[in-house]
């Protein structure tokens, strides 16, 4: 990414993106993954940060699509607004139960909250098992054990099992530190579709 300039060898340059290239198609979009792609994962989801840099490169990147850019993220829009700020992009948030177009419209919401008896099964379980953290964000819910990494296949298990008896109209799926909980339509293909 960076390379050093010709004054001194100690002074890094960010080289802006490329031009459009010929030929490039007009229908494309581009969707940024927030956790783990266009973020660093951090010890906590609250503890993320966006360089300056990456943020301007991202504004940079939807001018040059005309707007055609979107964010895909389990985090709250607020949260997403928060980490962008002052970029307010379209995006998918809480696996699709949080929708914003191009402009700022909201789409129709998603299907709703998780099950109440889902949650608590995930936040019983969690509160007897130190180094779990359960994020309950509503539309979707995460057991987090990156303090905890040994617990990973104890975490697949317990969440299939609890989804599996308790909502079987939801779906849970891995991630790098964590598993997640969202209705089964929240998929990413249906979110980028939207």
């Amino acid at each position: 990414m960076a390379r050093l300039s010709a004054a001194t060898s100690e002074t890094p340059v960010r080289a802006s993106p490329p031009a459009r290239p010929t030929g490039y198609p007009d229908g494309l979009a581009l969707f940024l993954d927030l956790d783990g792609t266009v973020l660093d994962l951090a010890a906590t989801p609250g503890a993320v940060s966006l360089p300056a840099e990456t943020r301007a490169a991202i504004a940079v990147l939807s001018e040059r699509l005309g707007g055609a850019l979107a964010v895909i993220t389990g985090r709250e829009l607020a949260d997403v607004d928060r980490i962008l700020a002052p970029l307010r992009l379209p995006a998918a948030a809480l696996h699709g139960a949080e929708l914003r177009r191009r402009g700022g419209g909201r789409a129709a919401a998603g299907a709703g909250d998780l099950p109440q008896r889902l949650t608590a099964a995930l936040g019983a379980f969690v509160d007897q098992r130190p180094g779990l953290t359960l994020e309950d964000k509503g539309a979707s819910a995460a057991v987090h054990f990156r303090a905890s990494p040994e617990r990973e296949g104890e975490v697949r298990d317990h969440v299939g099992d609890l989804v599996e008896k308790l909502a079987p109209s939801m779906s849970c799926s891995p991630a790098r530190w964590w598993w997640r909980c969202v209705r089964a339509a929240s998929t990413r293909a249906r979110r980028c579709a939207r």
